[in-house]
């Protein structure tokens, strides 16, 4: 703990030389020990950090292989982002000429080679079951960052949200879209998925609770007041059972 403090307040002033201190060690700390240390990171996370980093994707254990993917997820530079980008771009595809409205065209991947399964994808938690195929999906878009998907398209996440809720595949869609939100703590995503699940009743089955309770505090306060008090309430009234589950994750 008294390590971990340290290496917290040195990365805030001088985030090579904490970098640097984790690798000194890195040998001889347990596998707990080395993911708890890289997780620090975090704090001042930079490009300088990528070459450790994707080196750590080797590691044998996959603690430290997870605490690694979710630093590289928040670097849009790194060579995990560019990889994982140019597996699922060409999945999922607008079909429509009109940036207020379009469908989207979903294919599944087809199986896993050496380095997507390095890369993650197979070790990424889902909290339902889907087809195996669906599941990789989901796991493809939990660890690309969402951003790149409206700012690739000139759709907003509104607008991807929407068309993902009427598409054939909105389950891994949603569900992968949301974990990468709360991986990158994407605040114009997370109030998009969060619409979503205060609007439409089907949403609270396609949207993981858990997750979303970790996307909320990233909305400014006066976001969830706007969003609570403009519902009226009434006596078994779904909106506002969802709006004091709302105001109940903001604690």
């Amino acid at each position: 703990a008294e390590r971990l403090l340290a290496l917290e307040r040195m990365r805030t002033t001088d985030p090579a030389q904490g970098r640097e201190w984790v690798q000194s060690h890195w040998e001889a700390d347990s596998p707990a020990d080395r993911a708890a240390f890289l997780a620090t990171l975090a704090v001042g996370l930079s490009m300088e950090d990528e070459p450790f980093l994707e080196a750590c994707l080797d590691d044998k254990r996959k603690e430290v292989r997870q605490a690694a993917r979710r630093l590289l997820l928040r670097l849009e530079g790194s060579r995990f982002v560019k990889r994982m980008w140019a597996r699922v771009k060409p999945l999922v595809r607008v079909r429509s000429s009109s940036l207020k409205k379009g469908t989207l065209e979903v294919a599944l991947p087809e199986e896993l080679d050496s380095t997507a399964k390095r890369d993650g994808i197979g070790e990424v938690a889902l909290h339902k079951k889907m087809g195996e195929k669906a599941s990789i999906l989901a796991q493809m878009l939990a660890l690309t960052p969402p951003a790149l998907w409206s700012r690739d398209s000139g759709y907003s996440p509104d607008a991807w949200v929407a068309m993902a809720f009427t598409c054939e595949w909105k389950e891994p869609l949603l569900l992968g879209w949301q974990l990468a939100t709360v991986g990158t703590a994407d605040a114009e995503w997370a109030e998009s998925l969060i619409r979503l699940w205060m609007t439409r009743e089907e949403a609270q089955s396609l949207l993981d609770m858990h997750a979303l309770a970790t996307l909320v505090p990233l909305l400014p306060a006066e976001r969830i007041e706007a969003w609570v008090t403009s519902i009226e309430p009434t006596l078994n009234d779904t909106h506002s059972t969802r709006a004091i589950a709302l105001l109940e994750m903001y604690q």
